[in-house]
């Protein structure tokens, strides 16, 4: 969504973080592939209504599961964390509005093809975890930006903010303190 608006509306972005995603027409759809190694969770999320029925209630045993899996060191994730997760999660709607994005990712992709004609010139900053997107990330970016710096973090999942606070705090006060 962040790539998108930044293509759109490139006048109203003066700098652009993403982390740890690909952009849907840039690389997403490889990872996707679960016959070839993929995540297996992008078709499950745009299935209409059917994991919401089956994860309301179990949102605990969901997200847990997750946070084994894709991060690079689970005790990260806090048992604090975790609940909070759930108390999001929980509320009505939310499942819902976080499928959301996957069910129009094949959409995306057909409408993020114009933006790959002309390169985006703010710059961006671009990570992605080692065991998860790792420099995939960057690297797709270069192929539509000027200005892309970024690269793998070492030891590092999915959720950059939650298995490396302190290297994503550096990284972003020095990225927003460049003039």
């Amino acid at each position: 969504m962040a790539f998108t608006y930044a293509a759109e509306y490139p006048e109203n972005v003066k700098k652009l973080v993403i982390l740890d995603v690909l952009i849907p027409g840039l690389g997403l759809e490889q990872i996707m592939d679960g016959a070839n190694g993929g995540m297996w969770h992008f078709g499950f999320h745009m299935v209409p209504d059917l994991p919401e029925a089956l994860i309301t209630g179990r949102e605990r045993l969901y997200l847990d599961y997750f946070f084994k899996h894709v991060t690079y060191n689970p005790a990260s994730i806090k048992e604090e964390d975790l609940a909070e997760y759930v108390r999001a999660y929980s509320a009505p709607g939310a499942l819902r509005a976080g499928f959301e994005p996957y069910r129009t990712l094949f959409e995306d992709r057909e409408h993020n093809k114009k933006y790959l004609e002309k390169k985006l010139n703010m710059p961006i900053l671009a990570y992605g975890g080692e065991i998860s997107v790792g420099d995939n990330l960057r690297q797709s970016l270069l192929s539509v930006a000027n200005n892309v710096e970024g690269g793998s973090i070492p030891e590092c999942g999915h959720f950059i903010p939650e298995e490396k606070p302190e290297f994503l705090i550096k990284v972003l006060n020095s990225f927003f303190s460049k003039a």
